[in-house]
This record gives structure tokens, C-alpha cells and sequence, in this order.
């Protein structure tokens, strides 16, 4: 009799592919300020102090525009005669939260005026109260001897872009 020689493969049981998955979100919105009786706040405020827009809601965050009519001293590159402008984030604890803005003074049509339009590159705000900005967003004297400058009053535009970071579990296969 022969013999029957049997072939059996043996199976290799292993972990099918892993995937994971990372995305990120953006949500943009944009907020407008008037400043109505401009001299009045110029007079006011000192360099170092500021108003405040009301708050708006972007990225599920709450964010506030601080408007400085004389300069902000505490900015690096701080010279005087001119208008400071900083976005805050103003939500209690919101831990880390990146964004990014453009700051534009509206012509009389509400479009932006190019010479006076500052992108703020994307930063972490680092908690409530954290703000990045522009400290010399228009000279006074530049603004005063302007068109945009109509009754006392003019309007800047703030678009911010929140970056949120969404990731997935790692998804395993089945094994064998």
C-alpha cells in the first residue's frame, strides 16, 4: 500500500489592518464693531485700555474683540498714535483653543479697506482671558483724514477661523 502524504496548510492567525482616522475642522464666522463717538473713546482710554465688543460664538467657543483706541503698551512693537486691536477668547475653561483671524476697517459699503486689513496667524489661546492680536492696526492721524472715519464713527470687521481637531479610535481587525 502507499502511503498518502497529506498537505495542510496551517492557517497564520493575525491581526487584520489597523485604521485610525484624524480630521480637522474648521468654523469660521465673522463678527462686526462699530466704535461710535471715536474721539470721545480716544479721549477716554489711555494707551493700555481698552473696550470690549460683546461676545459671539465661534467654534463653540465664546470670543470677545478688545478694541484699544491708543495703543496697547504691553504689545511687543508698540508705538504710540496708533489703534490696538487683540481677539480674546472669553469661555471659562476652555483649556487650548486654536484660531486665527483678519482684522478690516469697512469702507461705507461695509467691504474692507485693503490698506487697513491684518491677518492674525493662527495662535493657541491658552484659556479664558488669552488674546493675540495687532498692535498697530491704523495710525490715528490715517483714519482722522479718511473717508472711513463718518459722524465719529467707523466699523471693523473680525473673521475667525476655529481650528478643532477631531480623532478617531484605532479600529482593529478581527483575528482568525
Amino acid at each position: 500500500m502507499g502511503s498518502q502524504l497529506s498537505s495542510s496548510r496551517v492557517k497564520e492567525c493575525r491581526p487584520i489592518a489597523t485604521s485610525s482616522t484624524a480630521a480637522a475642522s474648521e468654523e469660521t464666522r465673522t463678527h462686526v464693531m462699530k466704535i461710535d463717538g471715536y474721539s470721545k473713546l480716544k479721549q477716554l482710554f489711555k494707551s493700555g485700555h481698552y473696550t470690549t465688543s460683546i461676545p459671539f460664538s465661534v467654534g463653540g467657543h465664546d470670543w470677545v474683540v478688545k478694541y484699544y483706541p491708543n495703543s496697547s503698551r504691553q504689545a511687543a512693537g508698540y508705538v504710540p498714535g496708533y489703534m490696538s486691536l487683540y481677539l480674546v477668547l472669553a469661555s471659562a475653561g476652555a483649556g487650548d483653543v486654536r484660531a486665527k483671524a483678519r482684522f478690516s476697517l469697512l469702507d461705507k459699503d461695509g467691504e474692507p479697506v485693503a490698506s487697513c486689513s491684518h491677518e492674525v496667524p493662527e495662535h493657541t489661546f491658552r484659556g479664558k482671558d488669552s488674546g493675540w492680536g495687532v498692535a498697530n492696526f491704523v495710525k490715528q492721524e490715517d483714519l482722522e483724514g479718511s473717508a472711513h472715519l463718518r459722524g465719529d464713527s467707523f466699523r471693523i470687521r473680525c473673521d475667525i477661523t476655529v481650528v478643532a481637531w477631531i480623532r478617531s479610535k484605532e479600529t482593529k481587525g478581527k483575528k482568525c
